[in-house]
């Protein structure tokens, strides 16, 4: 996993189980996400959710995977950094894995993603571009209850 171009080192037994989310605190000035993933011949994907803490207590959903994510098998010099162009092998995301639920710790809208097929063995990077502080200003301020004028 990346942030920002920056590799988050992740235990192994966060990424070998399936069934179990890893829990990443990222910065509120987050403006990329990127991971590196490869199919390992017994189920593959990407699956993931972002939401903020909100001051009510809440969280709000920010991302979650979907065809918003670009993905590409290729792996191109920069991917994982803010100011890499994507190239023509990068491509919206496509879903897959739909017979293995989601960890119970990522948001019910997000779906298994995975770049085209490429079969076991086969690597595949997938990027966001985020703009959480952005988003968690506007989630704050429409947030805010309404007060009545005295």
């Amino acid at each position: 996993m990346y942030i920002d171009g920056v590799t988050q080192n992740l235990h192994s037994s966060e990424t070998g189980n399936p069934y179990r989310a890893s829990n990443i605190k990222l910065p509120d000035k987050t403006r990329l996400i990127g991971f590196h993933c490869k199919d390992n011949g017994v189920v593959y994907g990407l699956a993931a959710s972002v939401s903020v803490p909100m001051w009510t207590g809440d969280r709000a959903v920010y991302t979650v995977t979907d065809t918003d994510w670009t993905c590409s098998g290729v792996e191109e010099s920069g991917w994982e950094t803010l100011d890499f162009k994507e190239t023509s092998n990068w491509k919206p995301a496509v879903y897959g894995n739909t017979e293995v639920p989601l960890p119970s710790d990522i948001d019910t809208s997000a779906r298994w993603i995975w770049g085209d097929p490429g079969g076991e063995g086969s690597d595949v990077y997938c990027r966001k571009d985020t703009d959480i502080k952005s988003f968690a200003k506007c989630k704050f301020s429409t947030a805010l209850p309404y007060q009545r004028p005295i």
